[in-house]
């Protein structure tokens, strides 16, 4: 499974050939399929390898969408616009770290130390070369202190060790994250 991350909300997961993303422009969509068709899912759902179910955070004026998904057995939470830290058990949660219009750092990190997980990836952070009033990595790895922090160059692949929880960190300009050999999760 590959984690690939753009630019603010946009997020992608690729498993044999599909892929998911998720909306940029807040999230609470999907994009799956080849040519990739848009679904704003009111439920529960499925296409190809990816299942999934909406599940809501606190954002910035009021409740937004985010998704458990599951995928290969394992199961990822991507937070979308949250703003508020929230607990969650996932394998790989995708949360906000920038601040601004979403979550923190500190409010990431704080999700992180009241969730159960093996990996999390910081997105909507400060790009360099943009003018927007969000953290960056720094503040993420600042905050973070007591988990693996791995700063991802190009392309990081996971390998689980001692089953400490680990935050990638992934540089802005470079969005791979290979993720391998995840505990199977269950069913949604």
């Amino acid at each position: 499974m590959i984690v690939a991350l753009g630019r603010g909300l946009e997020a992608y997961i690729i498993f044999k050939g599909e892929v998911l993303a998720f909306e940029p422009e807040g999230g609470e969509g999907l994009f799956t399929g080849s040519p990739p068709r848009f679904l704003k899912p009111s439920g529960a759902g499925s296409r190809g390898p990816f299942s999934w179910r909406p599940l809501e955070f606190e954002g910035l004026r009021g409740r937004v969408t985010g998704y458990e998904v599951l995928v290969g057995g394992t199961r990822v939470v991507y937070a979308g616009g949250a703003k508020e830290p929230f607990s969650v058990e996932a394998d790989v949660i995708l949360a906000p770290a920038g601040g601004g219009w979403y979550m923190d750092a500190k409010g990431f990190c704080k999700t992180l130390r009241m969730s159960k997980f093996k990996v999390a990836v910081p997105i909507a952070v400060w790009n360099p070369g943009t003018n927007l009033p969000l953290e960056g990595i720094e503040e993420v790895r600042n905050e973070c202190r007591g988990f693996n922090r791995v700063r991802a160059m190009g392309s990081w692949k996971v390998h689980f060790k001692g089953g400490k929880a680990t935050v990638a960190l992934i540089e802005p300009g470079r969005p791979q994250l290979i993720i391998k050999k995840l505990l199977k999760s269950g069913r949604l």
